[in-house]
């Protein structure tokens, strides 16, 4: 494959150049002709063609350097659309699949805004620590325990272009369903504001008072310097600490 435009490294910006992984993604991502996929970050467009041969996509890329060949591939399939933007200024919701080499600066930001959206499916190549913390006993593993998450194979440095610094693994994420404490602490988690009023809001949505939500809330036992903090922040101590005051108060 020819590369005109040069990738930007200290953008994390990694080109995937190897055809065989290209199509592997197809593969394992089992596109139907009438699924919504979602690319972030389109780059060149090797991975946008190759889906939009398949299903209807939305493809996102904000370096202006890819606009020429990007456009030039939107005009010969009539179920693409590029969007000259940041992905996570846009709503998710709706899209069945996120099909994607995904910037990995954005790893994070990308599976919270996923789990958020209600994403079901995703095919993704990461960065290798960020796949070690998807299986870790961390915060971001308890997020991602929202899915259950296959490693299909590991993808060289060489199947770049520029090569990462480390190996790449293309996974698969399937939703699952989660129990009543799960989807609670998740909403938690990843609520806006302070821990207290994210806890207390997770209540409300789940039929509790006002009053009854900042009793509950108080029985945790959680000090008020803890309440105030950011929920953005919590720590996975402390995500199990709210865990194990609910289950003592037996809210489920």
């Amino acid at each position: 494959m020819e590369h005109n435009e040069n990738p930007d490294f200290d953008k994390g910006q990694h080109m995937l150049a190897d055809v065989r992984i290209i199509n592997r993604e197809i593969e394992v991502a089992g596109l139907k002709k009438d699924d919504k996929v979602l690319e972030i970050g389109a780059g060149q467009g090797a991975l946008t063609e190759a889906l939009a041969g398949k299903c209807n996509v939305v493809a996102f890329e904000q370096d202006s350097r890819f606009k020429e060949r990007l456009s030039a591939i939107e005009k010969r399939n009539d179920n693409l659309k590029i969007i000259y933007g940041d992905a996570l200024s846009y709503s998710w919701m709706g899209y069945d699949k996120i099909v994607s080499n995904i910037p990995y600066l954005l790893s994070e930001s990308i599976l919270i805004k996923a789990v958020k959206s209600e994403v079901p499916e995703m095919v993704l190549i990461v960065g290798e620590k960020f796949k070690e913390k998807l299986f870790s006993d961390s915060k971001i593993g308890y997020i991602a325990g929202r899915y259950e998450i296959h490693p299909v194979c590991a993808v060289k440095r060489e199947s770049f272009i520029p090569p990462p610094r480390t190996q790449s693994w293309l996974l698969h994420f399937k939703r699952r369903k989660v129990d009543k404490m799960e989807g609670f602490m998740l909403e938690v988690i990843l609520g806006k504001g302070k821990v207290k009023n994210s806890i207390i809001r997770a209540l409300l949505n789940r039929g509790k008072t006002k009053r009854q939500a900042k009793e509950i809330v108080a029985a945790i036992g959680l000090t008020e310097a803890v309440l105030n903090k950011p929920a953005v922040k919590m720590t996975l101590a402390l995500i199990k600490r709210i865990e194990n005051g609910l289950e003592g108060l037996k809210i489920f």
